[in-house]
């Protein structure tokens, strides 16, 4: 092979990995708004960012292709949508977790510093000679810079330092968001994976891998990059396989039922007894018929929704007896009668698989089986079999 041929493979090589990322994040924006699961706002958002990713990471194959003639244009929308990617995705999260819909009245405030730190680059890139600008964007020349060009390198110190402060306040920001949302989402489903927000959690620690890398390439910098082809292969598979990744998750999150409010479950004084007074007995009879005779909690998708419309009653009633009564969440209680289902059926049957016992007992998948029984009991399923397996025989 000579050293033409290497050189041409070397190119595709380079241009492959390097718009990877971008057909990935296209592939997502298509399929979350094409597969309607139980996502919502929130996947329909996702959708969305991935529309922006997709021109964000293209953006940065005109830089490192090089195309020197067509990246000069798009040097502004690139720090524009570098700058605006970490706040869209805690705004995302937001939806995800504790907001209903984006509301530009409601998020606006989060990308107000990217559009005056730009605003302010675009200012000197309009005043800046084109041959200098060209010159400060690939480095061709080390200096002496003109003002301008020093004002362009002051402005894009400000950028990256900028881009580390959102990444760094986002992944704070995602965490606190996961916990206010695990709050919710275990007052409303009955699916543990649900209940603990598994997969929001899941895409915020491929997004906090995708920053650590994020941050180790714009320290090195960009210029620096331009002819390191094993670095930038490096950069586009590992931004594909994370936007791979965030989408698989994403399209199988589930919001954080935004519009139940969990603060009225607190343990108020009178509560309890005001709801006694009026129909708390009642409710609580119902609830127990349809979890001991109807045996409600077979179904896997069971969510609050569905119980309060089977007794006739407001979701925060239900939510707050169990609650206060069983000093309980939603997701533990209905639990807790997948699990004495599971019992039964597995001293009845020794020999029975996982997987009818997760279908037969209720939780679904045997990874909700295996979660929900880790979390009740303290217990790995197998130790959790071997137990039963003893009870049994002593009995």
């Amino acid at each position: 092979m000579n050293s033409n041929n290497i050189l041409d493979f070397s190119n595709l090589l380079r241009v492959f990995f390097l718009l990877s990322p971008v057909f990935v994040s296209l592939f997502w924006s298509i399929e979350l708004r094409i597969v309607k699961i139980d996502g919502g706002v929130p996947q329909r958002f996702l959708a969305k960012f991935m529309i922006i990713s997709a021109m964000l990471f293209f953006f940065q194959f005109l830089y490192f292709a090089p195309l020197e003639i067509l990246f000069p244009y798009a040097e502004i929308p690139l720090a524009f949508l570098g700058l605006t990617i970490f706040p869209l995705y805690h705004i995302y999260f937001r939806i995800l977790t504790v907001d209903k819909e984006f509301s530009f009245k409601a998020h606006a405030r989060y990308l107000v510093v990217p559009v005056v730190i730009v605003s302010i680059y675009s200012v000197g890139i309009i005043f800046t000679d084109k041959m200098e600008f060209n010159n400060f964007l690939f480095n061709h020349t080390p200096g002496p810079w003109s003002g301008n060009v020093k004002f362009l390198k002051m402005m894009r110190g400000i950028i990256i330092a900028t881009f580390m402060v959102e990444l760094i306040l986002t992944i704070i920001g995602n965490q606190l968001l996961l916990r206010k949302g695990e709050n919710k989402a275990a007052h409303y489903y009955s699916d543990i994976n649900d209940a603990e927000n598994n997969y929001a959690k899941a895409i915020n620690k491929t997004m906090i891998a995708t920053a650590i890398v994020s941050m180790f390439f714009n320290s090195v910098g960009r210029s620096l990059l331009l002819s390191q082809n094993l670095m930038l292969y490096l950069g586009g598979l590992t931004f594909s396989v994370a936007i791979y990744i965030i989408g698989k998750q994403g399209i199988r999150a589930k919001l954080s039922c935004p519009g139940f409010d969990t603060e009225n479950l607190d343990q108020k004084p009178g509560n309890w007894e005001k709801i006694s007074l009026i129909s708390g007995d009642k409710l609580l009879q119902r609830i127990l018929f349809e979890f001991e005779q109807n045996k409600i909690y077979l179904n896997p998708e069971l969510n609050i929704m569905d119980l309060s419309k089977k007794i006739g009653t407001n979701r925060s009633y239900l939510s707050l007896i169990i609650n206060q009564k069983y000093n309980q969440n939603f997701c533990t209680f209905v639990n807790g009668f997948r699990i004495q289902e599971l019992e039964k059926r597995m001293i009845e049957n020794t020999d029975c698989s996982t997987v009818k016992l997760s279908e037969s007992c209720g939780f679904g998948s045997t990874k909700t089986l295996k979660r929900a029984v880790l979390v009740k009991t303290g217990l790995s399923f197998p130790d959790f079999r071997k137990q039963l397996h003893k009870l049994k025989q002593l009995n």
